[in-house]
């Protein structure tokens, strides 16, 4: 398999499965319960203190240097899990949101991801009108083709006039895809690269939404987890 991978892959969704994770996604986004950590003896620890050493490593793995990071890092958006399965997740977002994880794992065993696992994740709103590109940190200092950095789109009739789209590279100076942030779309790229925003433009109905999910190869998974 080729280490240098970035993909957009369009409906990722159907129609019904994602009217379902639209209409249930007011019980997630902006709710602030604070951070759950699901820990490997099946413990969960939810965070609400920034400053607590517990979240240490979440702030940096969640989170990029834009102004709402701290934000994201103790909200119910935020969820990271130890034991690296689907249900855990589902046990914070709820059932509607599970064929988007088992739709975007579908799709990376497709382009020859072994048997990925998610390990974090953030369903959160993003209206700001810019977001420099950046890098999600390698808090476990995993080989760049083991950790994978999935951006799916929740708000609906997206157009494309309001900008938004995501620019993914190896640097901040060269672009190898820019895709548009279609509604039910996903954005799927490795470790090698980092992604920023370009501008958004006033006007759109909705908000821009969306959900990230950070995903560990089955070698990942065995060096860093187990």
């Amino acid at each position: 398999m080729s280490v240098h991978q970035i993909y957009h892959k369009l409906n990722i969704l159907s129609e019904e499965e994602f009217r379902a994770v639209v209409a249930h996604k007011v019980n997630i986004i902006n709710q602030g319960a604070g951070a759950t950590t699901f820990e490997k003896d099946g413990s969960i620890r939810i965070n609400l203190d920034l400053q607590s050493q517990d979240l240490k490593w979440e702030v940096a793995a969640l989170t990029s240097q834009h102004k709402r990071a701290n934000d994201f890092a103790i909200s119910k958006e935020a969820v990271v899990n130890f034991q690296c399965n689907i249900d855990n997740f589902i046990k914070i977002y709820g059932e509607p949101f599970y064929p988007a994880f088992e739709k975007i794992r579908k799709a990376l065993i497709e382009i020859g991801v072994e048997n990925p696992r998610p390990y974090t994740s953030r369903a959160y709103r993003h209206d700001d009108p810019y977001l420099p590109w950046h890098k999600h940190a390698n808090t476990f200092k995993m080989h760049p083709n083991d950790y994978w950095i999935t951006i799916m789109y929740l708000h609906p009739n997206w157009d494309i006039k309001h900008g938004g789209a995501l620019r993914v590279g190896i640097t901040e100076d060269e672009d190898l895809l820019v895709a548009e942030c279609f509604s039910n779309s996903v954005v799927i790229h490795n470790g090698y690269y980092g992604h920023g925003v370009l501008k958004i433009y006033p006007g759109f109905e909705d908000h821009r939404d969306i959900l990230l999910i950070q995903w560990v190869s089955e070698k990942g998974y065995q060096e860093v987890f187990l």
